[in-house]
């Protein structure tokens, strides 16, 4: 590598870890022969050409070409997602979420509470003190507020 740097050698021939491990500043070419990968690892090896006028050259059948080109193309859909994340205004949605979050959690609180103040207390008949006769189902006394009993019936 040294060597190279040094511009003694002209030429590095390396492995895939090239791809993702080394930073040579002054790669200007880069050739791949028979090396099939992703969009992202596509996208790191050409990030190994530092030069802004550097090419890549791939040696490989119609089918590895066919794939590196949707590859790229890949590439290009990711920019392009990213920048129009990067454009969006987050924060306003974020706030806005953030407060329809919070009322349907308070909506559901509140709901969950009417029911359990509401919740019937049990599958009985209240009974008159003295004649014996049913007054009403335990299927219409609500407890209200944990303190008090009604009879909660429509007729």
């Amino acid at each position: 590598m040294e060597r190279f740097r040094e511009g003694e050698h002209l030429c590095i021939v390396a492995t895939s870890v090239a791809c993702e491990g080394l930073d040579i500043p002054q790669c200007n070419l880069m050739i791949r022969y028979k090396f099939r990968v992703d969009e992202i690892s596509s996208y790191q090896m050409r990030g190994r050409i530092r030069d802004k006028k550097g090419k890549e050259v791939i040696l490989a059948s119609t089918e590895d070409f066919e794939r590196e080109t949707k590859n790229i193309l890949r590439q290009y859909y990711m920019k392009d997602a990213i920048g129009q994340v990067i454009d969006l205004d987050l924060t306003a949605h974020i706030a806005i979420a953030e407060r329809g979050i919070y009322a349907s959690e308070v909506q559901e609180r509140l709901l969950q509470q009417r029911q359990a103040d509401s919740k019937t207390i049990g599958a009985f008949t209240v009974n008159c003190k003295f004649c014996g006769k049913p007054v009403t189902d335990g299927r219409f006394i609500r407890h209200i507020n944990r303190k008090s009993f009604i009879v909660y019936d429509k007729t």
